[in-house]
This record gives C-alpha cells, structure tokens and sequence, in this order.
C-alpha cells in the first residue's frame, strides 16, 4: 500500500508507527521555494538524535535520492527539513502481514491467493490424503531425510522473512529433487542398514555437513563488503571498519586519502603520510562527496568513497588534473576526530 507525506519547510511531522512502512525516495518540489540546500532529516525514538536521510538542492541539480529505510511499528518517528523554502515529498509503502490480505466473496472465505478454503481446500485434502496412502516405503524415507536437511538449511539463510510459508515451500523443492538425484540416497547399500538407523536425523545432518564442507566454493569464498547508496549517488564501502571515534557533522577530522579518476584509474592526488589532511566535516570546507562519505566512519576504518560529477568539482573540474564531469573514486582512512 502507498505511503507518503510532504515536508513543509518550517514544520515538524511526528508519529507513533502503527503499522511497518518503508521509504523509498525524497523527491524536491521544483514549483517553489529557493535554491539553498534542503536537509532532509529523521529522528526515531527519543534517545537516537537527528540524522540526515538526503541533502537537495535546484542549485546543485540534485532534486530527489533513493532511500531504504524502514520503520517498526511502535517506533516514535519525526520528519522534518532544515534550509531552502522548498518543500519536500516523501514516498514508499506500508507493510502488512500476509494475513491481513484476507477476502470474502459470495459468502465464501477466499485466501490471498483466491482459493475458497472451506470447499475447494477439503476436497484437495481428501485426494492428497489418498495419494499419501498409496506412496510406497521408500519414498517415506526420502521424505523423512529431507526433513533435517531442510531445517539446516532454512537456519542457514540470512534475512528470511518471518512467517513466509510460501518460499519455505519453493526453497524446500528443490532440495528434494536434489536428494533423488544423489546417488548416495539410491545406494544399494542403504538397504542393508537398519531400518531405525536410515531415519536418524543426525545421521542425515553429519552427511548433509560433510557435502557442504567438500563442496569446493561453498564456504571458501569470502563475502564482498556491502556498498552502500548515500545522498547525491555517492557510494561507500568499508574495506575496514574502524572501533574509535565516530565522526559527526561538525567534528574535525583527520584523514589519509588517495584519490583517482574512475574513467581512467590515474592518481591525481594523495596524501598517505605525515600529519594527514584536516578539515571539518559538513562546513563545506571539502567537496559535497566528502561532507556525506565520511559521516558515521569511525577511527581506524578505511573506505572507499566514489563520487559523481555534482558532488565532486561538477562541469568546471579542477584542470589540469581533474576534468569536467568527473567521477571520482576516494580510499580514505580516518586518522583522528577530535
């Protein structure tokens, strides 16, 4: 379901979540107001603070920024801008369960899905409850040791969605048609072994361990760090995640950097030893890639940093080593904040 709200210069919007929703873009109203920055910025619960979500600007041509964000209900959310007199639209979706999507048609109760459950469902259930009783032996077996190779998988995956009955369903699928194909299920010795033995799930799961931990790739393969969309299109990525201090808008900070062309990967500037260069984060002292790709570093970390044209030196460029409408790419490490 649709979700969005307009952001008056000037006003505050407060709310107690009631249902999950997610935000999904900020877009600037073009049709008034001036070309100063607009801020926009969220704070959820009392104790977090205010955090920036996108800077935009006619000036800079940066009139809207995707967004990921996410709310929980019973969150104390507030939305609010800060400079420029333009307005500013919110937009995303709420979020509900599967079964709040419930129907009624023709006095008869309809599930997500269109299917009338208290006629058709009986009937399907009578057939497969006759079809279950013709399955032979064997492949009760098979379905029995399925059964902990799916919940070791299902305790595996990372981010499932609570209550997703539907893709445990498609995720368990072709795992069996996997199982039928191993030709260790259709051994012939497997028929020599006792019967109580066959259907030991620790069996099954020290057999299913041992296949993932010869499967070449499978857990060898270090994961890539993840890169994340900031304002303006600029991209971070942390090569290295820092444990000192954080640095914060306003905050100076002291940095090492090397900074090359994305188009041809030539160094046009860096600054790797020594006292490291200074400046203070979200003055505008350093170009607007800066200001947004070294929020919420800490001390110790080290990121890369690209930046598009807008938010590095624009049309103009810095001759003669950075031309116009150049991307920037950034490997900084921060040093110090104080």
């Amino acid at each position: 379901m649709f979700w969005g709200l307009t952001l008056e210069p000037g006003k505050r919007y407060t709310k107690t979540v009631d249902h999950d929703f997610h935000i999904s873009a900020a877009v600037l109203d073009t049709s008034c107001g001036d070309d100063e920055l607009v801020r926009v910025i969220v704070e959820v619960d009392i104790n977090e603070g205010e955090i920036i979500i996108a800077n935009l600007s006619q000036k800079y041509g940066i009139l809207q920024t995707q967004l990921d964000l996410q709310f929980g209900a019973g969150s104390a959310v507030a939305f609010y801008t800060d400079g420029g007199t333009a307005p500013v639209h919110l937009s995303g979706y709420m979020i509900f369960e599967d079964d709040d999507f419930s129907f009624e048609k023709d006095g008869q109760n309809l599930n997500a899905d269109g299917i009338d459950v208290e006629g058709g469902v009986e009937e399907e259930e009578e057939e497969e409850e006759e079809e279950e009783e013709d399955e032979d032996e064997e492949e009760e077996e098979e379905e029995e040791e399925i059964v902990p190779v799916k919940e070791e998988l299902d305790d595996m995956v990372d981010g499932k969605r609570p209550g997703s009955d539907k893709n445990d369903k498609k995720e368990a699928a072709p795992e069996k048609v996997e199982q039928k194909k191993s030709p260790t299920t259709k051994s012939p010795k497997k028929d020599k072994l006792p019967k109580d033995e066959s259907k030991t799930p620790n069996k099954t799961k020290e057999k299913h361990e041992k296949a993932l931990v010869q499967s070449p790739g499978a857990s060898q393969t270090p994961s890539k760090p993840p890169k994340v969309v900031l304002s303006g299109g600029v991209t971070c990525v942390d090569v290295k995640v820092g444990t000192g201090k954080e640095a914060k808008k306003g905050k100076m900070l002291v940095v090492h950097y090397e900074g090359r062309l994305m188009s041809t990967k030539k160094v046009f500037d860096t600054v790797n030893t020594g006292k490291g260069f200074k400046f203070r984060l979200g003055k505008g002292e350093v170009i607007n890639g800066w200001d947004v790709g070294f929020e919420g570093m800490k001390v110790g970390g080290i990121r890369k940093i690209t930046c598009p044209p807008h938010m590095a030196y624009g049309k103009q460029g810095a001759p003669p080593d950075i031309p116009p409408q150049a991307t920037l790419l950034f490997t900084v490490e921060l040093r110090n904040v104080y």
